[in-house]
């Protein structure tokens, strides 16, 4: 065998070498079964710069081209001394879409693609295969030797490795309660709203109707019902604190039941998931989260860590990508559902459906970016029925999120990504090394066995700051997907983009088209209003309605309404910024009902705590800090109240007469 072997390799080493004298063309032949695009390069240290143009290759099939000439370039060493000749590599790259392959290619953009040296001593015949869901290239030796070798290690690896999952799969509590487990899912085409989102509204809309016609002593028609959507920004813990104030103060308005949609980024999706998740009313929540924020992200117990450790080898076992997201997630989880005590990371985000039966709790979505290299961010939306995207146009049952899929249906049964792995996810943005992480957990792992697993995944990610949460491209090989020769989605923090959640609610998507939008920011930056402005960009790029924002002191007062009175389907915008509004502070403290506040707000400067304990990364607030954080939200919005029942009343009445006119 080992001489049959031996042959071989000589034999075809002589025609490489042969080819070497001889070609001046090469041949590239695709044995995938997708058809890829290709580009010559020459490369030479951190610059790829393109020579001729992008070139298809079918399935199956081969193309022939013109080897690129030896090209050197002479760099003066030192003054006096002879010149120094730099050869440049001759490079094919591999994409599946045309545009990848640019005139010139960055350092990044080279390590997101595959290549292959196409020098003279490479030979003249190629191959490009899909291997583990990669592309490779292959010169002939490669091809006919070293990759049947590899592949027969590789299959022996799998199967072990394999045999593992299955048995470790029978121990897992997420495995084993779950209820979709024979069930395949479908992804759904088309933005139309899905039919469990289209009978929530209808059932919300009566409810909010009642609220507000008892609110305004008043008589409103079915079609004057207003959409009021709530827009949360992003900031860490902070903004976690203050969106919780926030919605506090509108649910003693009494208008917390006249909101149909909350939308939330990054540090507001901790504070509506877990909020929702514990069904409990906004205040008697507040109540008991605040106490558990004393401690940080990195204190976690034994049995902690074993739950911990469930949630990652869960994914695992799917065969599903895993990043130090998905451990940063675990740890942000633990913390904010500790009142799951062991279930705490088989919350889901589906569970939260049985709330929005009836109608009586708003609708929550939450966001995250998908990320492509040569495009803008495109926004993804959550909601308890599904996830997906306006610009993606596909959508998929939220409890089969992270399945794999093929052509629209899944082709596996893994459970649903715990709610913990979605605030990882959402809240992205922020830094932590798995050494920090592998540093907690390193002692708290009773098992050898599941050690092993865990320091080989962790070996597998590398010692990094978070990198790019992967989930399976559900969109997978649908030729109506923009995406559909991707095999992975690719998502971060939202506030990458901009720090108000705009999109889900802005009429992209018509049958959520808002009245009202209650802008709640507690971003870093309010001077200026950046986050605001950014929506309205957003807006404008996609030809949406959206008010003029021409206040000038926009940024320095609790409230801000704007309109367009020209256009009455342009919906009202209400900017409230978590910041503390002097003129209003001191023309209300002494009132009865909000004399309460004054142990917290006092002596409170929301500038200064954006630099000291309420800066975005911390994750670690005592009783007193936290209780001023939501104090501010809780305080504007309640002394805001008249101006808010004002306008959304005036809001009622021109759309019924709007709709009289019409």
């Amino acid at each position: 065998m080992i001489r049959i072997i031996f042959t071989k390799m000589v034999g075809i080493c002589g025609l490489c070498l042969m080819s070497c004298m001889l070609a001046d063309t090469i041949t590239v032949h695709n044995r995938s079964n997708k058809k890829v695009f290709i580009a010559l390069y020459y490369k030479r240290g951190s610059r790829a710069h393109r020579i001729d143009p992008v070139v298809k290759i079918e399935p199956l099939t081969y193309v022939t081209l013109g080897r690129p000439a030896y090209r050197t370039e002479c760099t003066m060493v030192t003054e006096g001394e002879n010149e120094a000749k730099f050869g440049y590599d001759r490079k094919f790259f591999i994409a599946l879409i045309p545009d990848q392959l640019k005139d010139e290619l960055s350092h990044v953009e080279r390590k997101n693609l595959a290549s292959q040296n196409i020098g003279k001593m490479q030979g003249d015949t190629f191959y490009i295969a899909e291997l583990n869901f990669r592309f490779k290239g292959f010169n002939s030796f490669e091809w006919h030797i070293i990759r049947p070798m590899i592949e027969a290690g590789e299959r022996l690896v799998d199967s072990a490795v394999q045999i593992m999952r299955d048995n470790v799969k029978k121990l897992l509590p997420a495995v084993k309660v779950n209820p979709y487990k024979r069930i395949a899912a479908i992804v759904r085409q088309g933005n139309q709203l899905c039919e469990q989102e289209c009978s929530y509204l209808r059932a919300r809309k009566i409810n909010v109707r009642v609220a507000l016609e008892k609110l305004f002593d008043i008589s409103i028609p079915d079609n004057a019902v207003p959409t009021i959507a709530i827009v949360a920004s992003g900031g860490g813990f902070r903004a976690m604190l203050a969106t919780i104030g926030f919605l506090s103060g509108l649910g003693q308005l009494g208008l917390l039941d006249a909101v149909i949609y909350i939308s939330s980024l990054s540090g507001s999706t901790w504070a509506v998931g877990s909020w929702f998740s514990s069904g409990l009313p906004i205040t008697s929540f507040k109540t008991k989260l605040i106490p558990q924020l004393a401690s940080g992200l990195l204190h976690v117990n034994f049995p902690e860590v074993s739950l911990l450790i469930d949630a990652i080898l869960t994914k695992w076992c799917f065969d599903q990508p895993i990043t130090s997201v998905d451990f940063y997630g675990a740890l942000v989880g633990n913390k904010l559902l500790k009142d799951f005590d062991k279930k705490r990371h088989l919350v889901y985000l589906s569970d939260q459906a049985e709330l929005l039966k009836e109608g009586k709790w708003p609708l929550p979505i939450y966001t995250a970016i998908h990320v492509r290299s040569h495009l803008t961010p495109e926004w993804c939306e959550f909601t308890p029925y599904e996830i997906g995207g306006a610009w993606l146009g596909h959508y998929v049952p939220s409890w089969a999120y992270g399945r794999k899929f093929d052509n629209g249906e899944s082709i596996d049964y893994a459970p649903e990504q715990a709610l913990s792995n979605h605030f990882g996810v959402f809240g992205s943005a922020f830094s932590m090394t798995l050494k920090q992480i592998y540093e907690i957990m390193k002692d708290k792992i009773s098992k050898d066995a599941i050690r092993r697993i865990i320091e080989r995944i962790l070996e597998d990610i590398g010692h990094q700051r978070l990198t790019i949460p992967c989930f399976h491209n559900f969109t997978f090989d649908m030729d109506s997907s923009p995406i559909q020769n991707y095999r992975h989605i690719k998502l971060v923090d939202a506030s990458f983009d901009f720090n108000l959640p705009y999109p889900p609610v802005s009429g992209e998507r018509p049958e959520r088209k808002p009245d009202i939008l209650i802008f709640l920011d507690a971003s870093t930056t309010i001077e200026g209003v950046p986050a605001l402005k950014r929506a309205a960009s957003y807006a404008e790029k996609h030809n949406l309605a959206f008010p003029i924002i021409n206040d000038p002191d926009i940024s320095k007062k609790a409230i801000t309404v704007l309109k367009d009175k020209d256009d009455l389907n342009c919906p009202v915008i209400i900017y409230m910024p978590w910041i503390k509004d002097i003129e209003l502070w001191n023309s209300k403290k002494y009132e009865m009902q909000f004399d309460f506040f004054r142990q917290y707000l006092d002596y409170f400067d929301p500038k200064d705590c954006i630099h000291s304990f309420c800066v975005t990364s911390n994750f670690m607030y005592n009783q007193h800090q936290a209780e001023q954080v939501c104090a501010l939200a809780e305080f504007n919005m309640k002394a805001s109240g008249e101006i808010l029942f004002e306008t959304i009343k005036e809001r009622i009445i021109t759309s019924n007469c709007l709709d009289l006119l019409e």
